[in-house]
């Protein structure tokens, strides 16, 4: 049974059976598909007036943007590319965003002081437990499954002396949202997690002397500091119930697929699709982190720069993933917008890439906003068709824009 719907009335879940135009005169390939992204109702609504609905293929009650539960159709039932949808339409809610951001931070808390501990214990000589990283990476685990937006936004949250916590906090918040996207089951992702938190426990005091050292490495530094994945291994030989994965990452973390990596010289496939995938979150957090030598590359750049290398790091299929993982602005990333503001990307989802959740930093006016606002640029919407929507990446240093102080300015402002 077809039924007219007026293009302002579609939702995520109905399948358009016909147009209000010859589909050759349109831009979709298919003749009948289902609506399963916010990017699939703008082309319609630009252009077309109406079409027709074939509701006995279409997906009946929809879970709402307020996440109301699905009388008939349960979430986890969805196809893939609509679940991904409808929980975009929940989670790029600001008050949502709010709510569930004080939980990270918390875990963020949890987790530096439990890496700390450990470090400490390594640093002395003891035994390295490893019992509180593992219970914080699976509650960390736990959080990004449900949204892992807010926690990649506290990948922001650094001070330039604690480098090395906060980039394995980072790298672990970023590797387990990656294989979340990949589809990676929780015990995997849980495995990934804590190998991306342990992969650089084999950095001793010289070799953090030296990466935050003023100069770059020279040929001897670098034999010091490339010991390092050894060096963490060695510390860990006596947890004989350490995942497989887990070891792999700590040990193979700087292995490239041309075999110009180390500790080993791996080359392809040798190298597992795990352990890539903690690289490849390791290289974009330090890329996009400041360190002593030089700024920090903004979030654009070093998709870019990871795209170019791909062939000879972490395989083109992998990093491709990654960017669409990320995203096209990917969060934390600072906006320039179609009216002149100034923004940072806090939330992005697929089919909705080109209108994350926003913070705006600055009016048109070039101004810093106080109180700051969170917007929805989905949401910003007249007849139907988009008002608000990004202009370009920009520098926030060019701006004035302090990313680690905004965090913290946020964090007492959700608190």
């Amino acid at each position: 049974m077809k039924k007219r719907v007026p293009v302002n009335d579609l939702e995520f879940g109905m399948f358009v059976a016909e147009l209000d135009r010859p589909w050759l005169d349109s831009p979709f390939l298919f003749q009948g598909f289902l609506i399963e992204g916010n990017e699939e109702l703008e082309t319609l609504r630009e252009v077309c007036d109406f079409v027709y609905v074939d509701t006995q293929r279409s997906l009946d009650r929809i879970p709402d943007s307020h996440g109301a539960p699905a009388s008939a159709v349960a979430l986890e039932k969805l196809p893939a590319r609509l679940r991904e949808s409808v929980i975009a339409a929940r989670a790029n809610d600001p008050q949502r965003f709010a709510q569930q951001y004080q939980e990270v931070v918390s875990l963020q808390k949890r987790a530096h002081l439990a890496l700390i501990r450990l470090l400490d214990e390594r640093r002395l000589g003891k035994l390295v437990h490893v019992d509180a990283v593992l219970e914080v990476v699976n509650d960390l685990t736990a959080s990004i499954l449900q949204n892992p937006n807010v926690a990649l936004w506290l990948t922001k949250l650094r001070e330039q002396d604690e480098f090395n916590a906060a980039h394995s906090i980072n790298t672990c918040i970023l590797a387990v949202a990656f294989g979340r996207h990949l589809g990676l089951p929780r015990d995997v992702l849980e495995a990934i997690g804590l190998g991306a938190m342990l992969h650089d426990i084999g950095l001793n005091e010289p070799s953090n002397d030296i990466i935050r050292s003023k100069v770059r490495l020279d040929t001897d530094d670098f034999k010091l500091v490339r010991r390092h994945p050894l060096d963490g291994m060695f510390s860990l030989k006596r947890l004989d119930d350490l995942p497989r994965i887990t070891r792999d990452i700590i040990r193979w973390h700087h292995e490239r697929i041309d075999g110009s990596g180390y500790p080993h010289g791996l080359k392809g496939d040798e190298i597992p699709e795990t352990v890539r995938i903690a690289g490849i979150a390791d290289v974009y957090d330090a890329m996009t982190s400041d360190r002593a030598y030089r700024r920090a590359m903004q979030p654009p750049d070093a998709l870019a720069e990871l795209s170019r290398d791909a062939d000879r790091t972490f395989g083109k299929d992998l990093v491709r993933s990654f960017i669409h993982c990320v995203g096209i602005y990917p969060v934390g990333s600072v906006v320039k917008l179609n009216t002149g503001a100034i923004a940072m990307v806090a939330s992005t989802f697929p089919g909705m890439r080109l209108s994350p959740l926003v913070l705006i930093l600055k009016d048109s006016h070039g101004r810093h906003m106080n109180p700051r606002r969170m917007i929805n640029l989905a949401s910003m919407q007249k007849d139907g068709k988009r008002t608000w929507s990004i202009d370009k990446a920009v520098d926030p240093v060019a701006h004035g824009i302090n990313i680690t102080s905004i965090a913290v300015d946020e964090i007492r402002a959700f608190g």
